[in-house]
């Protein structure tokens, strides 16, 4: 049976195999095997990088064997502050003199393990280490570090061999893919830097953690993005400033079609100050481009939009309030959701947000209405999770899924002044019909790179 142990302080438990009978005269060899690590691990200081990897399993395995021998595998709780003074370790013991023993060594993100316990593959850092022979008192000393780099990738095709000693001093927290990269040159009026940095996309604070999909949902996806910095609009983009990016031309939209009333740009309808809905990703990716921009990545959206922190939401962990984020308005008046409407009149439109949950608080500035008001373009084609875009193992640098200008679909991400609160999460994602005009609660905002 596997034994699961949380600890608090120093990692200090007894993996014994081999012995018979209980221990007498002086206290056996053993072999202490301390975890070292570069990833940013779980601190209580709110400053500290966001945690990557909170727990590490180790199986002890004899000679020639695949599998741990009978009660020598555990599970440890992995805190900063307990690798950072070496006090994450266990002690082995086996038969003095005995060599080919080995040990795997997991370190894995728990949000993401099985329901069984077992960790993701594509979430864990796995490694298999030779241990040393042991004498028959005596403590011999050694470490494994087990490098962020190598999460994904799987147990080597052979043993490593650990390092002599204690870890000194320890790498805890300096992978250099989880930095804060700040951003080069100036921001411009209306744009918020958003530092480099790392985290999981497809984080399992949602409602549909267990892998359940139901429509314009995903199952969670296990994938480490290493982000580059960059700026971001502080705010959606208006019909002020959409509309005199297209003065030389009409806005294409059929004025015939019963959403009409609901695009905030239509001419007379005194929302000028409004985010704009009903465009297009094509003429959204223009807009963006001629002010040298581009739209956002889903991995930028999904790295702001869950605070930087992998975060349920962007504003952290509390549920969605209706005062403070834009979303839940009803179309139809008499429709039950969970909100009323904002605005005075007939019919609800996209606020002008700016509510006080729905922001990303920066060193930089603020970003307003990335959860709610309206659903928002990106730059990526739509593709399933299980698509070759996503699929795939190990660390992601500034992921995007590629796509012709007039790809049939398109990745939204964010919730919508008509949706409910499940849309809010920071792992909700969606799709639109690129040439579509349709989307009452779609816009957009324009990102640019900011890397060193």
């Amino acid at each position: 049976m596997r034994r699961r142990v949380t600890v608090l302080g120093a990692i200090a438990v007894l993996l014994a195999c081999g012995a018979d009978g209980p221990a007498t005269g002086p206290p056996p060899g053993q072999l202490l095997l301390y975890v070292d690590t570069d990833a940013p691990l779980t601190s209580p200081d709110p400053g500290a990088l966001p945690a990557l990897f909170d727990r590490v399993r180790f199986d002890l395995l004899p000679p020639g064997a695949t599998e741990a021998c009978a009660g020598c595998s555990q599970d440890f709780e992995m805190q900063a502050a307990v690798v950072a003074s070496a006090g994450a370790s266990v002690g082995i013991t086996y038969p003095p003199g005995q060599t080919g023993w080995t040990a795997r060594v997991r370190l894995y993100w728990s949000p993401f393990a099985s329901t069984n316990g077992e960790p993701d593959p594509r979430s864990t850092v796995d490694v298999t280490v030779a241990l040393p022979a042991i004498g028959a008192e005596g403590v011999v000393e050694r470490t494994v570090l087990l490098s962020t780099d190598e999460v994904g990738a799987g147990p080597a095709s052979g043993p490593v061999h650990p390092q002599p000693g204690a870890p000194s001093p320890s790498a805890v927290g300096t992978w250099a893919g989880a930095q804060r990269v700040a951003c080069t040159g100036s921001a411009r009026a209306g744009e918020v830097c958003v530092p480099g940095g790392a985290f999981w996309m497809g984080t399992t604070h949602s409602p549909y953690a267990s892998g359940t999909s139901w429509t314009g949902f995903q199952p969670v996806l296990p994938r480490l993005v290493v982000s580059s910095p960059f700026y971001l609009a502080d705010r959606e983009i208006t019909v002020t400033a959409f509309r005199a990016f297209a003065s030389t031309g009409p806005i294409p939209y059929d004025p015939g079609d019963p959403f009409a009333v609901t695009c905030t740009f239509i001419a007379g309808s005194g929302h000028e100050a409004l985010p704009v809905n009903c465009i297009t990703w094509t003429d959204a990716r223009a807009y963006c481009l001629a002010r040298g921009d581009d739209l956002p990545t889903e991995a930028q959206y999904e790295y702001a939009l869950g605070g930087l922190r992998q975060d349920p939401f962007v504003w952290g962990s509390d549920p969605p309030t209706c005062d403070g984020t834009v979303f839940g308005d009803p179309f139809d008046p008499e429709e039950p959701n969970a909100c009323t409407p904002a605005q005075s009149g007939p019919l609800a439109v996209p606020s002008q947000g700016g509510r006080t949950q729905d922001r990303l608080q920066l060193d930089a500035g603020v970003v307003y209405d990335l959860a709610g008001n309206l659903q928002e373009w990106t730059l990526d084609a739509w593709q399933d999770y299980e698509g070759s875009c996503w699929s795939g193992a190990g660390i992601s640098n500034d992921p995007q899924c590629p796509g012709a200008p007039d790809a049939y679909a398109r990745s939204v991400r964010g919730g919508g002044w008509l949706f409910n609160g499940l849309f809010l999460y920071s792992v909700s994602r969606g799709w639109a019909t690129a040439g579509e005009t349709s989307y009452n609660v779609v816009g957009f905002r324009c990102a640019r790179t900011a890397a060193p």
